[in-house]
């Protein structure tokens, strides 16, 4: 009996256009923004990788003593 009623409070909720137009809508704008985020990030990771490899074929591997050496010598 609270199985059917439940099942019933479902659809009496679904079947109204208004509630399913908004659920749609929400979930719409949540995709959305999911996405960009996504998209984002993954701009944001290509980016670091791309300074990176622009750094490296510049100046070369960096050497890690010279680079503690330096950052050293400038406290």
């Amino acid at each position: 009996m609270a199985a059917a009623l439940r099942w019933r409070a479902v659809i009496a909720f679904w079947w109204r256009p208004a509630a399913t137009g908004t659920v749609v809508v929400a979930i719409t704008v949540l995709a959305f923004f999911a996405v960009g985020a996504a998209v984002g990030l993954a701009w944001f990771i290509y980016g670091i990788g791309w300074t990176g490899h622009s750094v490296w074929t510049t100046h070369g591997r960096p050497n890690l003593r010279r680079l503690a050496r330096t950052r050293r010598a400038r406290w």
